[in-house]
């Protein structure tokens, strides 16, 4: 079957997927023909069996991984992996086994040309310029890094490498200067989920609100949004997300989730007219705390 099969795409394109997960039987599956494969996998154990010599041909490996541990390790091949140019490893969870595990396998590909990595690491933060001066030699100097210090004595780094090939971003941090969610849009510009975790209130937002009084800013335009969770942001958040004169949702298209405590206090016990508009282009509405109540229906017709 498919004997002269070239390309293959086993990623589900939701991020809520089941990795393929092999542990002990893993499948007596080979081809000799297959030279692009695109996969999720449940260990790092199964994407070593996957470079295991059962795609001789294979010069380009995009693959994602449910979580990479140390423990999971049941495969040591040390082969070179001289096939492989093109190499692209996402994980979302944490991962504490980048020196054990991830630089030795990535020293076996000794004819790689492009690299694209998406990991959770936790290291001492340097310096921004530190960081981007360990990336001189690499060819083209396609290594893009920024670093966050926060008030709670802790950082978080980015290191992207081709980051505009990513599906997936991670805990992007609020340092965009100029206005947060106008940056996301222009460096997003079809993004289609959304997650936003930020406690604290927005600053000046008292004096934006009076600015926006007396001028005509433009609104902010997500037209491929479909997914947008709003657990964990403050309520000014909400409010900028609901407001349609602040950002524009696209109709009959996104679903919400968010905990209905802090809908009910934004749209004043489902009666504020200026978020009226957004709220009726929902499609689906996931409330945490409690059903909406019969009264609110009408708020979100198309829920």
């Amino acid at each position: 079957m498919f004997s002269n099969l070239q390309y293959l795409n086993f990623c589900p394109s939701s991020i809520w997927y089941l990795p393929l997960l092999f542990e002990n039987s893993f499948p007596t599956m080979t081809s000799s023909t297959v030279l692009e494969l695109h996969i999720s996998l449940a260990s790092f154990t199964d994407c070593l069996y996957i470079l295991d010599g059962r795609f001789n041909k294979l010069h380009t490996l995009y693959v994602d991984i449910a979580s990479i541990s140390s423990s999971q390790l049941t495969n040591n091949n040390q082969e070179k992996l001289s096939n492989l140019r093109c190499f692209s490893l996402c994980c979302e969870m944490s991962t504490h086994a980048f020196d054990k595990l991830i630089v030795l396998f990535l020293q076996r590909m000794s004819n790689l040309e492009k690299l694209c990595i998406s990991l959770h690491n936790q290291i001492y933060l340097q310096s921004k310029e530190d960081i981007q001066h360990t990336f001189k030699d690499f060819k083209d100097n396609q290594v893009t890094s920024y670093v966050d210090y926060f008030q709670e004595q802790y950082g978080l780094c980015h290191i992207y490498l081709y980051s505009d090939q990513l599906k997936y971003y991670y805990t992007v941090t609020n340092n965009f200067p100029g206005g947060l969610f106008t940056c996301v849009l222009k460096s997003f510009p079809f993004m289609k989920t959304l997650s936003l975790r930020n406690s604290k209130p927005q600053n000046n937002k008292l004096c934006r609100e009076s600015q926006n009084d007396n001028q005509d800013f433009s609104i902010i335009n997500y037209p491929y949004l479909t997914t947008l969770t709003l657990y964990d942001a403050h309520d000014d958040y909400i409010e900028e997300f609901q407001v349609d004169t602040k950002i524009c949702l696209p109709n009959n298209a996104v679903h919400l989730n968010i905990y209905y405590e802090q809908v009910k206090k934004v749209t004043h016990n489902f009666t504020r007219g200026t978020t009226r508009i957004n709220c009726a282009k929902l499609n689906s509405l996931y409330l945490n705390g409690r059903r909406l109540p019969k009264y609110a229906n009408d708020y979100f017709p198309h829920v």
